[in-house]
């Protein structure tokens, strides 16, 4: 039987127009339960050293009271073998009737016995990727329920962000997998913007990192706290992307991680703006580009 991970997403709610909150509303047949239409959108943001990040998924379920969950796609209707890295624009992996209910989360099943699941380095070699066996069902950021309303169409928008969730392990140098996802939903068609930073060292010097590593740029919302990004700070030029960030206000941070990503210590001190963080204000169809400078 294929090894499965199931990852389970807090999902924040980014709704353009007005937040989900209301009740059901329209008007439906007797014995048809309402729906609403939702348009399930990956996207991704670069990731350094590597070409290519190809995973392989098995099915997207949302989940709402008592954990029912709720099936949207499954492996059928999935491609089976989605390039993370070659998301120049978002990649609709279908569109679908949801029943009107209050949501909490949603599940990506990955295919980890699939051999479609692996990474091809900078020098253009290609080596499978292991799913982390023992990485347990785990959500990012805190439960912010929504409600879908009756006749409405809306987005589901998937941040699978592939630097973050690919890592070489150290003993076996084998390359493993321990996916990082992030869930908004969107009322409507989304619009986009993008944060292309810079991080320099204060005295000039190259980003050196610690071996076993990395810096890593880390987005939340500033209206909900939620994170909604990762991106890897290239060690060589300083460089961090966000490719395709909806609209809003964020908080940015600087942080080291260990190789796995998980974090290690403190966001670090930004020098110039008094603090650990950067509120950014993102218009539609804007690309921002901050200048970090710390203090390794």
């Amino acid at each position: 039987m294929p090894r499965l991970m199931r990852v389970c997403i807090g999902v924040l709610i980014a709704a353009l127009g007005g937040w989900l909150m209301g009740g059901c509303g329209g008007d439906s047949e007797v014995g048809s339960p309402p729906t609403a239409t939702v348009k399930v959108m990956l996207v991704d943001a670069p990731a350094a050293d590597l070409e290519e990040v190809h995973v392989a998924l098995e099915s997207i379920e949302l989940i709402r009271r008592a954990d029912v969950p709720q099936m949207l796609l499954t492996r059928l209707q999935l491609p089976a073998d989605i390039d993370l890295l070659a998301l120049d624009d978002p990649l609709v992996l279908g569109t679908v009737e949801v029943l009107v209910a209050r949501y909490t989360a949603i599940r990506v099943l990955i295919n980890g016995a699939s051999s479609a699941n692996r990474v091809v380095t900078a020098d253009g070699r290609s080596h499978p990727l292991r799913l982390v066996d023992d990485h347990p069902e785990s959500q990012v950021g805190l439960v912010l329920p929504f409600r879908l309303t009756a006749g409405t169409e809306g987005t589901l928008l998937l941040d699978f962000c592939a630097g973050a969730s690919v890592y070489r392990f150290g003993v076996t140098n084998e390359w493993r997998l321990r996916p990082v996802i992030f869930a908004q939903y969107v009322e409507g068609t989304p619009q986009f913007g993008s944060i292309s930073g810079t991080v320099v060292e204060a005295n000039g010097d190259s980003l050196a990192m610690p071996v076993g590593t990395v810096l890593g740029a880390f987005l939340r919302s500033n209206d909900h706290g939620q994170p909604v990004a990762v991106a890897e700070v290239c060690p060589d030029t300083g460089q961090f992307s966000f490719g395709r960030i909806l609209p809003g206000r964020y908080v940015l941070t600087i942080q080291r991680a260990n190789r796995d990503w998980t974090l290690s210590g403190e966001p670090l001190p930004l020098v110039g703006l008094g603090g650990t963080s950067h509120l950014l204000r993102l218009p539609v169809d804007q690309t921002l580009r901050p200048v970090y400078t710390i203090d390794l």
